[in-house]
């Protein structure tokens, strides 16, 4: 093992970030914080919340959305240092992401200084404005209805299906057109489309991007449900998986379908 590698404490890491938000003019301990721990505290989730008017926030259909600065540690070797800075909806309570290359990752090395973190996180605020017009652009591209399976189903069936599985491809279509998230009534009937499958609700989506009407509301849908996964690295992992959905969704032949449904209720 390289002579340079050396496994950083959580409360270093925090300190770190906290001096990082300090040099771009931020005050770290006035900031809604939050940490997750897995129960051996062999990994950390630490996470700073701007506060609205700090650097740069929107509002979208009577929601706010500020940015949120995110770290990922271990001390067990299994994951490295990871920082990334997402969009938070301060009425979902969700982290969103827009890029993937919002994040810094690093082994964990002695020579790393928080000076990288600060020049990192003034990049990602340069950038945060790039997001809002990938944002906007999403929410004006509106969805049609199909009396036949219409695009977003071919993207559930094929595309979130393919990444995430069948039943959490299902869900995630069940949370689009209801609001609802649920169990698979049957998690072993084969030979049934994802967008087919029936889905028992029971969690009330918070948030008011459901049903969806656009792009938009797509996004956070995906963006809502990782961020129900039950574990860190899990719901990290699927964060980090929606730049990639969301390309391939928009990579789809024009207009956005999505099937009728007149039977489908709210639970």
């Amino acid at each position: 093992m390289s002579k340079r590698y050396e496994l950083v404490q959580h409360n270093h890491i925090v300190e770190e970030l906290e001096y990082a938000i300090a040099q771009v003019g931020l005050d770290a301990e006035t900031l809604d914080a939050t940490l997750t721990m897995t129960v051996y505290g062999e990994r950390m989730w630490a996470s700073f919340i701007l506060p609205r008017d700090s650097l740069i926030d929107f509002n979208l259909d009577n929601s706010s959305y500020v940015l949120r600065i995110n770290a990922l540690n271990s001390v067990d070797k299994s994951t490295p240092l990871e920082i990334n800075v997402t969009w938070y909806s301060l009425d979902s309570k969700t982290s969103l992401l827009v890029r993937r290359n919002a994040r810094l990752k690093k082994i964990h090395l002695k020579s790393r200084k928080s000076k990288g973190i600060k020049e990192f996180l003034e990049n990602q605020i340069r950038q945060a404005s790039g997001d809002l017009r990938q944002i906007r652009a999403w929410n004006q591209q509106l969805l049609m209805n199909s009396p036949r399976r219409g695009q977003i189903e071919l993207w559930i069936d094929e595309i979130v299906a393919n990444r995430w599985g069948v039943h959490a491809a299902a869900r995630v279509y069940h949370i689009a057109r209801t609001g609802y998230d649920g169990e698979i009534d049957n998690r072993f009937e084969g030979n049934v489309k994802p967008h087919e499958r029936q889905v028992q609700s029971s969690v009330k989506v918070s948030g008011k991007f459901t049903p969806v009407r656009n792009a938009c509301d797509i996004w956070q849908v995906l963006c809502w449900f990782a961020n129900q996964r039950t574990t860190i690295q899990n719901r990290f992992d699927f964060i980090l998986d929606i730049p990639v959905l969301m390309r391939a969704l928009m990579k789809l032949d024009k207009p956005l379908t999505i099937l009728i449904d007149e039977e489908l209720t709210d639970g």
